[in-house]
């Protein structure tokens, strides 16, 4: 370039023949062009040094992208608009087995598989109308077997297109092998007869099945807040139970472990109980998350409940069976040595002269032996072994003639209430033993109310099914003749209704009783074939009942329980209070058998909570003594928001003794226990269809 300057300048000189004589303009002239043409040289030379520079970067650059593709485990092509391989480049050429020249210029579209053939066509047509990125996966089969590819798409500049082909058919493989495991563990969790509740490390819902919902009786609601509330369910859940602060103590202790196990159980306070197992999920040793179940365990308990209370009652009838027949082998003894003192003690009296000093002391002894003889007699009828002279009696009848005598013995403080029946049917027994029973069981009530109340004397035609044997055992399915006693004294507690029939049991003071009374009609009822059942409770009065076999069976059962129709069924629901397990069991059976749809609690504070929540019920079967809250207070509360809801009670008192102790009022809807099944849902059906006559107090 400098060279091509200076022979410019000669051509410039050698111009002039005689070169004037330089001006001011002309040096200017000359020394602006030397400077232009001496920075072009400049430009120049700095142009020349720049493309030699990107020449070289550009071959580093194409050669690091060559690298790139051939490090890659993929197939890229270079195509045309319409699909024509122009270049065919990596490592996916080698692993199909096809030399470039095999691909190029041929379309990707028109390969041997149709299916494949149409989706990449698809793609191409999407590209071609402007989408920048088009992910297609099509199947092929090479050698025989089939693989997966997956084909994405790029428009380049010109009209070319980039696409990248991969072989996923390692990654189908593994998808399709993770589809089916979580196939087959949903169909595990929906199979199960638990539910089951899967959570992360921090407690957040991941997952849960069918049964959950349905065994921990979740409304829709809450399952429809779930997204938006994580903690709806655990909250609801929480909420029913009897003891929520121990759940969430039980919570944190196993969150704080991560990978401890724990077992406990819950109770609802509808009664419901679970079995409720956590396991952790570990991932490289660390705790991820954690899988509840929660299983129903509620029959089995109050089987094992119901279980423990007959195995109770059994020792218990074993015991006085014991009892009895150590009682009869001292008082047969005994009566030998009574008989022998008497004897021998008249005798001497009938030797000894009127006015003898020592005839006063003999007459205390006979006196005394033939008190013992007595208390003998007492414990030969508790044993059985005394005899019975057996007639057919009416009860009824008995009450009547012993009722001024009854109520000289009781005194003047308690009123004596007879509430007998006419129609009811004759018992086999000794009249002087209904006799003995009615004196030792009013005696008993007297003694419990020492400052005075009302004693009621009932008698009834009943039926003991088997229901009421299964849950009293030594009871005997049949027809009966009912004999209730009931007082409004103090009441018993467990304890002492566990002993009360022993012999020489008493609560009274020393020398106020003997502890014979109740020992013996008891087995005065046992000896005869009959059972005797005890409601008490403290501050709450007594029931004695005592169920006579009917002279001829068969004759009342065909008298006295015609065949009826089948008990009549519903839908309505009711609220079942009742704090007697086995009581809320069976009458839970059979309202639920009987159609209706039933919510249970086992008092009335939980019963009140339940209404809240459920807003009212069509019916409440509520019993009437219950700790806490009793059916009077919990049908006074309730009817104060539903003053026209539907109550009836039961009770093991009867009907008698409940309103003539003013526990409930005249008209009050009432059904007594023990009670059959039929009698249990026409008694509700009544009731559901009496008309509302508005709150009447219970």
């Amino acid at each position: 370039m400098p060279q091509r300057h200076t022979l410019l300048q000669r051509q410039i000189r050698s111009s002039f023949a005689e070169p004037p004589a330089p001006s001011a303009e002309w040096t200017a002239f000359t020394t602006a062009v030397g400077t232009a043409y001496r920075q072009f040289d400049a430009d120049h030379a700095l142009l020349d040094r720049a493309m030699e520079l990107s020449s070289r970067e550009l071959l580093e650059a194409n050669s690091d992208i060559r690298g790139v593709v051939q490090a890659f485990p993929d197939l890229f092509l270079w195509l045309t608009r319409d699909g024509t391989i122009t270049a065919c480049r990596g490592q996916a050429c080698k692993d199909l087995v096809l030399p470039v020249d095999d691909l190029i210029g041929k379309r990707i579209h028109q390969g041997p598989d149709p299916t494949a053939n149409a989706q990449l066509e698809s793609a191409l047509d999407t590209v071609n109308a402007g989408s920048r990125l088009v992910t297609v996966e099509y199947p092929l089969t090479i050698d025989g077997c089939e693989r997966y590819f997956e084909a994405r798409l790029l428009p380049l500049l010109e009209g070319r297109i980039l696409a990248i082909v991969r072989d996923v058919t390692g990654r189908k493989a593994n998808e399709q092998a993770l589809a089916r495991m979580v196939a087959t563990l949903q169909a595990t969790l929906e199979s199960t007869t638990d539910g089951i509740l899967v959570v992360d490390a921090h407690g957040k819902l991941v997952s849960f099945n069918r049964r959950l919902v349905q065994l921990l009786h979740i409304p829709e609601d809450v399952m429809e807040r779930r997204s938006s509330d994580n903690n709806a369910i655990v909250d609801y859940v929480v909420g029913q139970l009897v003891d929520p602060e121990m759940y969430q103590a039980r919570i944190r202790e196993v969150y704080a472990d991560p990978k401890a196990e724990s077992f406990d159980e819950i109770v609802f306070i509808d009664g419901r109980i679970f079995e409720r197992y956590s396991k952790p999920q570990i991932l490289n040793d660390c705790g991820i998350g954690r899988v509840w179940s929660y299983r129903d365990v509620t029959g089995p308990r109050q089987a094992e409940a119901a279980l423990r209370r007959s195995e109770e009652q059994l020792r218990q009838a074993q015991k006085m069976e014991a009892i009895g027949r150590l009682a009869g082998g001292v008082a047969h003894d005994f009566n030998n040595v009574l008989t022998a003192i008497i004897g021998f003690g008249e005798l001497v009296l009938a030797g000894m002269p009127p006015k003898d000093p020592l005839r006063t002391k003999v007459q205390y002894m006979t006196t005394a032996a033939s008190r013992g003889s007595e208390l003998t007699q007492q414990l030969l009828a508790f044993s059985r072994h005394q005899v019975i002279a057996a007639n057919a009696v009416d009860i009824s009848t008995i009450i009547a003639n012993h009722a001024p005598m009854m109520q000289r013995l009781i005194g003047g403080t308690i009123e004596l209430v007879q509430r007998t029946h006419p129609g009811t049917g004759l018992v086999s027994v000794d009249p002087v033993k209904i006799e003995q029973i009615l004196l030792n069981l009013a005696i008993n009530a007297r003694d419990a109310m020492p400052g005075g109340g009302r004693l009621v004397i009932e008698t009834a035609n009943v039926v003991l099914d088997e229901h009421y044997v299964t849950v009293n055992p030594g009871a005997v399915a049949g027809n009966y003749v009912m004999l209730a006693v009931s007082d409004s004294g103090s009441g018993m507690t467990r304890e002492v209704q566990s002993k009360v029939f022993e012999p020489f049991f008493t609560t009274k003071e020393v020398g106020k009783g003997t502890g014979l009374g109740l020992s013996t009609v008891f087995g005065i009822v046992k000896q005869v074939g009959g059972h005797i059942g005890l409601y008490s409770e403290p501050g709450s009065g007594t029931v004695f009942k005592v169920y006579l076999p009917l002279a001829s069976a068969a004759a009342a059962a065909d008298t006295a329980n015609p065949p009826e129709s089948a008990p009549p069924r519903g839908g309505e629901r009711i609220l079942l209070v009742e704090d007697d397990d086995a009581v809320r069991l069976l009458a839970r059976e059979v309202l639920t058998q009987g159609g209706y749809a039933l919510v249970e609690a086992s008092n009335g504070i939980d019963a009140l909570a339940l209404a809240e929540r459920h807003q009212g019920f069509d019916l409440v079967v509520s019993d009437v003594i219950m700790p806490a809250c009793g059916g009077r207070g919990l049908s006074e509360e309730l009817r104060l928001k539903w003053p026209d809801i539907r109550i009836l009670f039961m009770s093991g008192f009867t009907d008698g003794a409940i309103i003539d102790n003013g526990v409930l009022n005249e008209g009050v809807p009432f059904i007594q226990k023990p009670f059959r099944p039929d009698a249990l849902l026409r008694k509700v059906r009544e009731v559901l269809d009496a008309p509302v006559r508005g709150a009447r107090a219970a």
